[in-house]
């Protein structure tokens, strides 16, 4: 209803504007029809200057509502383009590492299952503890996939967080949600932790699940 009644305002305000030169014009010189053609002239001459300019600026105006119009489609599809890569990024690195974490580790148990177990309830003094560094270092050596993975994912995530406008913001929420939906929250914790662990003397940027908790 806004932009209806926008549109009916700009067309009542464009009969205005095309119309009061016309009635200037009669109140000034009274509304007959001349028999003199020097008359016509100047009627053609004061109409030509009059509506010249107003021409022009109302084909200024259409010829840049339609370079905005055409610079909003193209951000809009630049957007959707970045957004559907990673979409389909985001769910080729969910696909190879679900199917990783179902791998069998040592113990009999599921890779997965392992991480869960020994790398999900970290907190910030364990994550500096030696033993525990020593621990995701030799499981980071053994199972560099896992790590190698989510160095892929948080480019991407950091891409769509960049910006903070709809559609990018709404989309990176939805990117995290799949990723917990899809692993688990603790898996995404527990693989945050060994991202942190590896990572920290290179990154100084943010953990998108271990910094929930």
């Amino acid at each position: 209803m806004k932009v209806k009644a926008k549109l009916i305002l700009l067309i009542l305000l464009a009969v205005c504007i095309l119309l009061l030169p016309l009635l200037l014009y009669i109140y000034q010189f009274g509304f007959s029809l001349s028999t003199e053609h020097s008359n016509w002239s100047e009627f053609g001459s004061y109409l030509t200057g009059i509506y010249s300019p107003l021409i022009a600026l109302v084909a200024l105006f259409i010829l840049a509502n339609q370079l905005l119009i055409q610079r909003s489609i193209g951000k809009h599809q630049h957007d959707q383009a970045f957004i559907n890569s990673a979409r389909e990024d985001i769910n080729f690195y969910i696909n190879k590492l679900e199917n990783f974490l179902e791998k069998d580790f040592e113990d009999g148990t599921s890779i997965k299952d392992y991480i869960d177990t020994h790398f999900r309830f970290l907190d910030s003094k364990a994550l500096v503890n030696q033993g525990v560094i020593a621990h995701i270092q030799s499981f980071n050596e053994k199972h560099r996939y896992i790590f190698d993975i989510w160095l892929a994912l948080y480019p991407i995530l950091k891409g769509l967080e960049a910006s903070k406008s709809y559609p990018y913001e709404h989309n990176f929420e939805a990117a995290k949600l799949r990723i917990s939906s899809c692993l688990s929250f603790g898996t995404c914790v527990a693989i945050d932790n060994i991202y942190y662990v590896i990572s920290r003397d290179c990154n100084n940027g943010k953990y998108y699940y271990m910094d929930v908790l």
